[in-house]
């Protein structure tokens, strides 16, 4: 069972974190919502963020549905809830920006938050780059009145200049080991690529062609390095190996080709490109093949960065006016939110060093999950499952003020080993919200109509998706009072069936599978109701 699964309930201010015993590994920096005054009000539920709008009375009660599942369900209600936030392990956004005049390097969370200022230099600094643990950013300044390339801790503490010389050297990028840093640089008046220890020393020209030789950038093997050359006219993306041997073109065509990334997982590139008359994010495999528009937009993208995971790529885009940092998701619906908010211009981010943070805003104000809205502004009750690899899926349980006296929750026993039975019952259940994903509006289902005060959810167990939802009927409810339940439930084989009598039996889309009712449903492994009677 999920390392999450030691949740209590809560008469008082309690923090839950990962681990049974109290340690164990679990976050400990709770993500800071608006208007949170620092952070006193808020409940840490396994990966999850809670602030109350009282802590008296609130409850976290875990529901033991089973052993077997890989997730954990915990039902939050006794206080109104204004903010519900997932947490996880994701990357940190560095960048660089004139908002405050010449061009700094900063950080900031993937929502665009706690942003900090890292290094007040004189000049200006451009191309932050993360070391590969996190722990150091190479960048280029002109504090010394041309191009170097320096590096600092990743606080903005112990900077060091590692190149000295009259020219450019400019758009450092680290070796996967952490160990050297690969740049550009017209020291040989041209321009070409060099690669030199982090230490400064053995500063070695890895091109040496007559053409113009720029943004390189080290593959997560070590193996190879990527870059941008007019070598053949026009710009292009080559790779070539990490010691500069065999030369390699990935681009042919007649357009700019520049700012190449890698893929962390090895797969892909990504790289921005003129062919369209502005500069669009292109992804293509590091062969060169299957070149896709990614970002895909009229307005100018550039300077894309992977994230550590693969999952996302950041860019600077003009798309709504001043240069800012935009991220996109690079799977699924591909969707994309912006990430700084300035009156200067914002360039050349890099994603890594991963902190604890947001991963996804559930309950709270219009705009605060990535900019799109939760799945719900406030709630009295929710039921979240996650795992060990944290957050996986959030209802919220439409409950009247007045009728929260009666509420029950409750695990259901019977069930086959790959569903999660849970009944909750009130004078009445108007609703459930289920959360769909970022950007998408959340599933509903509408139990109005119905006027019914006990619903079975059943969820399933490894994703924790709501995949069906019986309600049943009043008139059953106090004949059932003092006598057994008003239903009852079994396992036969790997099928759950239920007996009993319910005014509506709902799919995982909230459509109404017993429009006349039904006193015996059959749901099979995956929770789907396959016999209605």
């Amino acid at each position: 069972m999920s390392k999450y699964v030691c949740a209590v309930s809560l008469g008082v201010l309690v923090v839950l974190v990962a681990g049974c015993g109290g340690g164990g590994g679990g976050p400990t920096t709770g993500v800071m919502p608006p208007g949170s005054g620092g952070g006193s009000d808020l409940i840490q539920v396994g990966p999850l963020v809670v602030r109350p709008a009282k802590t008296a009375g609130f409850t976290a009660k875990a529901l033991p549905v089973s052993i077997t599942g890989q997730c954990a369900f915990v039902a939050l209600y006794g206080a109104e809830i204004e903010y519900l936030a997932s947490q996880a392990l994701l990357d940190r956004v560095v960048f660089a920006s004139n908002r405050d005049g010449e061009s700094d390097i900063y950080v900031c969370d993937l929502d665009g938050s706690n942003v900090a200022q890292l290094a007040d230099l004189s000049g200006s600094q451009y191309w932050p780059t993360w070391s590969p643990d996190g722990t150091q950013i190479g960048f280029e300044s002109d504090e010394d009145g041309d191009y170097e390339i320096c590096i600092m801790n990743a606080d903005g503490s112990g900077l060091t200049q590692l190149t000295s010389n009259s020219d450019s050297d400019r758009r450092s990028h680290w070796s996967p080991d952490g160990r050297r840093l690969c740049f550009y640089s017209d020291r040989d008046v041209n321009t070409e690529i060099y690669a030199m220890y982090a230490d400064r020393s053995h500063q070695t020209n890895l091109t040496n062609d007559g053409g113009v030789d720029m943004y390189p950038a080290w593959s997560l093997d070590g193996r190879y390095i990527a870059w941008s050359t007019s070598r053949d006219g026009g710009y292009e993306i080559y790779k070539m190996g990490a010691d500069g041997s065999s030369p390699t073109r990935l681009t042919d065509d007649s357009w700019t080709d520049r700012y190449p990334c890698w893929d962390s997982t090895g797969g892909s590139m990504a790289y921005a490109s003129q062919r369209y008359g502005n500069f669009e994010i292109f992804t293509m495999s590091t062969s060169g093949y299957s070149q896709l528009n990614f970002s895909n937009d009229p307005a100018s993208d550039r300077y894309p960065a992977y994230s550590s995971d693969g999952n996302l790529i950041a860019f600077r885009s003009n798309r709504e006016g001043g240069e800012e940092i935009w991220i996109q998701e690079t799977s699924g619906l591909k969707r994309a939110w912006r990430v700084t908010v300035s009156t200067g211009s914002n360039w050349f981010s890099d994603l890594g060093s991963p902190t604890m943070q947001a991963e996804r805003v559930l309950i709270g104000p219009d705009g605060s999950d990535r900019g799109y809205d939760p799945i719900y502004s406030n709630a009295r009750v929710v039921i979240a499952a996650f795992d060990e690899d944290g957050y996986k899926n959030l209802v919220r349980v439409g409950i009247r003020a007045a009728d929260m006296g009666t509420l029950s929750i409750q695990a259901l026993e019977g069930t086959g080993a790959e569903l999660a039975g849970i009944e909750v019952s009130a004078a009445e259940v108007v609703n459930l919200y289920e959360d769909a994903g970022l950007g998408v509006s959340p599933k509903r289902w509408d139990l109005s109509a119905l006027n019914v005060g006990m619903t079975l959810l059943y969820f399933d167990n490894d994703t924790g998706d709501l995949v069906s939802v019986l309600a049943v009927e009043d008139t059953a409810l106090p004949a059932a009072q003092g006598a057994g339940r008003a239903y009852q439930v079994s396992a036969e084989g790997d099928h759950t069936v239920l007996k009993g009598q319910f005014a509506a039996v709902y799919d995982d889309q909230g459509h109404n599978r017993a429009a006349d009712g039904a006193t015996q449903v059959r749901l099979d492994s995956n929770g789907q109701a396959i016999g209605v009677e």
